[in-house]
Formats: structure tokens, C-alpha cells, sequence
């Protein structure tokens, strides 16, 4: 479980990290007024009010294929104000990378996050596939 200098091996931290994606994706993020779930049946993010856990918001990921539209929902939430729940985009982007993790599995990328967006890359939710951008250019 541990290297000879009593730290965590990398293998041993991406195991740690997977089951904690599991988790979040099991069973949400929460924040100080809401939960956050990841609703795989319509492609969504839900937002539900911790309260009553009635849904507040939801945030339609198959609209989220390239960066412009991942900022446009970024600042969306930002100003949308949540009851002054500012934990909402952190989670937002949170779960979101580890629905991109799991939903995008490519031989050529470990790990796709939404940082991946930024360089061109776009998203088929439909086909669960990644458009890179060199195949956006032909």
C-alpha cells in the first residue's frame, strides 16, 4: 500500500481517487443548501434543494460539448446565486469531471477532464465518444 518511504504508491492513490469518484457519482456532492447528482438516464446534473430534496435546477450535459458551452454553464451557475450557496459551481465542476472520466474512456487519454475542452476537443454524449481536434479540422 506503501512505498519504502512510507508514502502512497501511485497506484495505490489512482485506486484511492477512483473510489472516491465512485462515491461522489453514487451519491452526489454536497453543499451548505443543495445536493448535486449525476442522473445518467437524461445526461444531467441535478440540482436539489437539501431541504426538501425537491430539484431546484438541472443542468442538461448533452448541451456541454466543447469549452464555450461548459463556460457558458460555468457562468450560468456563477450568477445565478443559489441562496448565496457558493459551493454549487466547485461541486458543478467537480462532478463533472468525474462523469467526463467515466462517460469518455479513450486509449490515447488517461484520464479526460473538462480541462481537455480548452484544447478543442469536443464531446458526442450521444456516442459517448471525443471528437479530437485534428478530426475537427477535416
Amino acid at each position: 500500500m506503501s512505498d519504502k518511504s512510507g508514502g502512497m504508491s501511485l497506484n495505490d492513490l489512482f485506486v484511492l481517487c477512483a473510489r472516491e469518484r465512485d462515491e461522489r457519482l453514487k451519491n452526489g456532492l454536497e453543499t451548505e443548501k443543495f445536493i448535486l447528482k449525476f442522473n445518467q438516464q437524461v445526461l444531467s446534473i441535478e440540482i436539489l434543494y437539501k431541504k426538501t430534496r425537491n430539484l431546484y435546477f438541472d443542468i442538461d450535459l448533452s448541451r456541454c460539448v466543447d469549452a464555450v458551452s461548459l463556460l457558458d454553464w460555468i457562468l450560468y451557475i456563477h450568477a445565478k446565486n443559489f441562496f448565496g450557496d457558493r459551493g454549487v459551481n466547485h461541486a458543478f465542476l467537480t462532478l463533472l469531471d468525474d462523469i467526463l472520466e467515466v462517460t469518455f474512456v479513450h486509449p490515447r487519454i488517461r484520464c479526460f477532464g473538462s480541462s481537455y475542452l480548452r484544447e478543442g476537443y469536443q464531446l458526442n454524449w450521444a456516442k459517448k465518444e471525443i471528437i479530437f481536434p485534428q478530426e475537427l479540422r477535416r
